[in-house]
């Protein structure tokens, strides 16, 4: 039997499956990764899920939804789009480049 680790989306609401991790990881006395053949998410679950399969623990992807949030995640959608407008972007790389600081040191 194949076990498959399927992490839902939805922004910050993913310091959720992160800290559900942290405490499988705690129960079974070993990494997410290995307690999965399959790692695979969607929007922020994807990025847990990949996380997870490059070796980072969950008590750090968990501490990196803690302390980074403000500058990973949008602000609330009406202050969000005029802010876009002015930017011209639409999504900023800031939970990729968390993720990269982090994996580094």
């Amino acid at each position: 039997m194949k076990r498959i680790l399927s992490i839902d989306g939805g922004g910050i609401r993913g310091i959720i499956p992160a800290a559900t991790l942290v405490a499988l990881e705690q129960q079974w006395n070993k990494p997410a990764r290995e307690c999965f053949d399959f790692l695979a998410g969607t929007s922020t679950g994807a990025l847990i899920a990949a996380a997870l399969a490059a070796g980072l623990p969950a008590t750090q992807i968990l501490d990196i939804y803690v302390k980074r949030s403000s500058e990973i995640f949008s602000p609330p959608k009406v202050l969000a789009d005029p802010k876009r407008l002015v930017d011209g972007q639409r999504r900023r790389p800031h939970l990729f480049l968390a993720l990269d600081d982090d994996r580094d040191g």
